[in-house]
């Protein structure tokens, strides 16, 4: 085993000195020479994890962390650029490998995996994309965000789905029968697409952050309830259907959309309830149509896009995923976490229905600290339509409550008060830390940075939402410790 150890490290070693000196060279070829060290370096980290026994995984864990540290003072130091930025990614993967290996040891060949998928597809798609040429015509459909192409995201999805076949090869050949291998093969299908779509969504190497853990995260799931007949029956029908309206009307963007079928996935195969967030989306965004042509802010009007989507439902996924951990230790049940989300979007909706519906009928907005009058649609700004409207966004999501759960009086009133008290906390944070900027002696949401007069730099609409929302989630759970 030692002997295999050393061959590695030697293998790296010489992968990186043959590499880097292509890039000196040839600076043509700097994209190759890194994207080369990226296919070889992770899939001999990862053949290491799969081969190291139970009982060595703590010294290999500590070498990761080694490489990790080395890795990282490299990348500072400047020794891995692509196009003159640094190449973080080479030194995030081994950050990621060593904290998967400290807390899950006894799924080592399942965080192999994860890396493999990471090593080739990622690397391969990379390469498919830079220098697979097409036809003229094709030229402008082939791109899409980030500087990626759908060239690289097919090559992705395949080259994902061989390496997933090859590694349950047996489990596959033994559940052949007309009814699991299909559904198996679909499973494994639905693990590659997803993983591309994360790898597509990813900027500025975050993908070698992400995509190991997306991949071990749906192998565990899998593990754990067989290979997904309810995915089939449930998801993907209802998934694909809202996302094809979704394209249609052009309620979200490229990245909007990819994470917010991700963002299902985890919530539906945690068996959290999404019906919250179905209403929150279908309501939010037809409000969104009130003022299509306000410019409140940079995206207002446009499409959702990926950091909108995270910002309002990023807490719900977040519950999903520590969802076991919560009810395996007693913490919460099933009921408080279903309540939890319910009051979340709640908060969410009322928030978008006050913009919304404030910018449009609501006379007179104040800031909400002082009472000064404020320009319509400034953030901190609210209105009496707004705030009533923030309440219609709690009978709504009252409405539907009262269907699932046992309806009571208590239950409406937390639920509209998680809706008012959302819009007000998001109005607040609104008007002491989002950034503000001064045009012609007005204020403004919107502007160039050497127009700014207040708040913090780079905190938008964005993160109002997602901080506003992480206030709330806080305050559902101190109430309910409390009870």
């Amino acid at each position: 085993m030692d002997f295999l150890y050393t061959a590695h490290l030697v293998f790296i070693i010489i992968l990186v000195v043959l590499t880097h000196y292509l890039g000196v060279k040839s600076p043509n070829n700097v994209f190759l020479s890194r994207k080369i060290l990226h296919i070889g370096a992770i899939s001999a980290v990862a053949h290491a994890t799969f081969i190291t026994p139970q009982n060595q995984l703590p010294m290999f864990s500590k070498l990761i962390l080694a490489a990790a540290v080395l890795l990282t003072i490299a990348v500072l130091k400047g020794f891995f650029e692509i196009d003159g930025r640094k190449s973080w990614g080479i030194a995030y993967f081994p950050w990621v490998l060593f904290m998967m290996l400290v807390w899950q040891p006894r799924r080592s060949e399942m965080i192999a995996l994860s890396f493999a998928v990471l090593a080739v597809s990622d690397g391969l798609s990379a390469l498919a994309g830079r220098y697979i040429r097409l036809p003229e015509k094709w030229m402008a459909r082939n791109a899409t965000i980030n500087g990626k192409t759908w060239v690289g995201f097919i090559v992705f999805v395949l080259s994902a789905l061989v390496l997933l076949m090859l590694h349950f090869g047996p489990q596959l050949l033994e559940k052949n029968d007309a009814y699991s291998l299909p559904t198996a093969l679909l499973s494994l299908y639905i693990i590659a697409f997803t993983a591309a779509m994360l790898e597509l969504i990813s900027n500025k190497g975050t993908d070698n952050l992400w995509l190991p853990l997306w991949v071990f995260l749906l192998l565990v799931w899998i593990s754990r309830i067989g290979f997904l007949v309810s995915l089939f029956a449930n998801y993907i029908p209802i998934v694909a259907i809202i996302a094809y309206a979704v394209w249609r009307k052009k309620w979200l963007s490229v990245d909007g959309l990819f994470t917010s079928i991700l963002l299902a996935l985890v919530v539906f195969l945690a068996g959290v309830n999404m019906i919250p967030l179905l209403i929150f989306f279908l309501v939010g965004s037809l409000a969104s149509k009130i003022n299509k042509k306000s410019n409140s802010d940079s995206k207002h009007g446009k499409p959702r896009d990926m950091w909108q989507v995270l910002a309002n439902g990023g807490w719900v996924g977040f519950l999903a995923l520590i969802k076991g951990f919560l009810i395996d230790r007693g913490i919460v049940g099933s009921y408080d976490l279903d309540f939890a989300v319910v009051l979340l979007m709640s908060a969410a909706l009322g928030d978008t229905l006050s913009s919304e519906i404030g910018m449009r009928w609501g006379k007179n907005p104040f800031r909400i600290t002082t009472g000064k009058p404020v320009p319509v649609g400034l953030s901190g700004g609210v209105s009496f339509a707004g705030l009533a409207s923030a309440v219609l966004g709690g009978v709504i999501m009252a409405i539907y409550a009262s269907w699932v759960f046992e309806p009571d009086m208590g239950l409406w009133l937390a639920i509209i008060s998680a809706a008012l008290g959302g819009s007000l906390i998001d109005s607040l944070l609104g008007d002491w830390v989002q950034e503000k900027f001064e045009r012609r002696g007005q204020l403004s949401d919107v502007g160039l940075s050497e127009e700014r007069v207040s708040g913090i730099k780079g905190v938008n609409n964005d993160a109002i939402n997602f901080i506003s929302l992480g206030l709330v989630l806080l305050l559902v759970a101190l109430f309910v410790a409390l009870l």
